[in-house]
Protein backbone atom coordinates (compact mmCIF):
# COMPACT_ATOMS: atom_id res chain seq x y z
CA UNK A 1 0.00 0.00 0.00
CA UNK A 2 2.71 2.25 1.22
CA UNK A 3 5.20 1.17 -1.64
CA UNK A 4 3.75 3.67 -5.05
CA UNK A 5 3.98 6.17 -2.44
CA UNK A 6 7.23 5.73 -1.20
CA UNK A 7 8.75 5.73 -5.05
CA UNK A 8 7.01 8.40 -5.89
CA UNK A 9 8.55 10.58 -3.48
CA UNK A 10 11.89 8.40 -3.98
CA UNK A 11 11.47 9.70 -7.70
CA UNK A 12 11.10 13.18 -7.31
CA UNK A 13 12.43 14.28 -4.49
CA UNK A 14 15.17 16.26 -6.70
CA UNK A 15 12.95 17.05 -9.64
CA UNK A 16 10.31 19.13 -6.87
CA UNK A 17 12.54 21.73 -5.49
CA UNK A 18 13.14 22.77 -9.28
CA UNK A 19 9.57 22.77 -10.27
CA UNK A 20 9.02 24.82 -7.10
CA UNK A 21 11.10 27.45 -8.29
CA UNK A 22 8.94 27.85 -11.62
CA UNK A 23 5.52 30.16 -10.34
CA UNK A 24 2.89 28.07 -12.82
CA UNK A 25 4.42 25.05 -11.51
CA UNK A 26 4.44 26.14 -7.99
CA UNK A 27 0.94 26.94 -7.99
CA UNK A 28 -0.04 23.98 -9.47
CA UNK A 29 1.90 21.97 -6.81
CA UNK A 30 -0.14 24.00 -4.15
CA UNK A 31 -3.18 23.47 -5.70
CA UNK A 32 -2.45 19.80 -5.67
CA UNK A 33 -1.17 19.74 -2.33
CA UNK A 34 -4.62 21.60 -1.36
CA UNK A 35 -6.67 18.79 -3.00
CA UNK A 36 -4.65 16.34 -1.32
CA UNK A 37 -5.60 17.32 2.23
CA UNK A 38 -9.05 18.25 1.41
CA UNK A 39 -9.41 14.18 0.22
CA UNK A 40 -7.99 13.17 2.99
CA UNK A 41 -10.35 15.29 5.28
CA UNK A 42 -13.09 13.91 3.22
CA UNK A 43 -12.18 10.44 3.78
CA UNK A 44 -11.52 10.65 7.34
CA UNK A 45 -14.98 12.11 7.69
CA UNK A 46 -15.99 9.22 6.02
CA UNK A 47 -14.39 6.67 8.57
CA UNK A 48 -15.55 8.60 11.23
CA UNK A 49 -19.41 8.26 10.15
CA UNK A 50 -18.92 4.83 9.51
CA UNK A 51 -17.59 4.14 12.85
CA UNK A 52 -19.61 6.07 15.09
CA UNK A 53 -22.93 4.42 14.89
CA UNK A 54 -23.60 3.96 18.69
CA UNK A 55 -24.54 6.25 21.53
CA UNK A 56 -21.79 4.89 23.31
CA UNK A 57 -19.01 5.33 20.33
CA UNK A 58 -19.97 8.51 20.10
CA UNK A 59 -19.72 9.53 23.58
CA UNK A 60 -15.86 7.63 23.54
CA UNK A 61 -15.35 9.92 20.23
CA UNK A 62 -15.72 12.72 21.93
CA UNK A 63 -14.42 12.08 24.97
CA UNK A 64 -11.24 10.93 23.23
CA UNK A 65 -11.51 14.35 21.06
CA UNK A 66 -11.25 16.11 24.05
CA UNK A 67 -8.37 14.71 25.59
CA UNK A 68 -6.23 14.54 22.68
CA UNK A 69 -6.76 17.98 21.78
CA UNK A 70 -7.48 19.71 25.21
CA UNK A 71 -5.58 18.09 27.29
CA UNK A 72 -2.90 16.64 24.47
CA UNK A 73 -3.07 12.55 25.88
CA UNK A 74 -1.68 10.53 24.11
CA UNK A 75 -4.09 9.14 21.68
CA UNK A 76 -2.75 5.83 22.18
CA UNK A 77 -3.81 6.05 25.66
CA UNK A 78 -7.47 5.94 23.84
CA UNK A 79 -6.64 3.07 21.79
CA UNK A 80 -5.94 0.97 25.05
CA UNK A 81 -9.25 2.26 26.78
CA UNK A 82 -11.30 1.72 24.18
CA UNK A 83 -9.70 -2.09 23.75
CA UNK A 84 -10.33 -2.50 27.72
CA UNK A 85 -14.02 -1.48 27.19
CA UNK A 86 -14.92 -3.75 24.45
Amino acid sequence: MFVPAFTYVALTANVLPRLRKSPTAGIFLDGVKQAAVALMAFVGFQFAREAVMTPLAAVIAVVSAVLVFRFKVNSAWGFWGARRLG
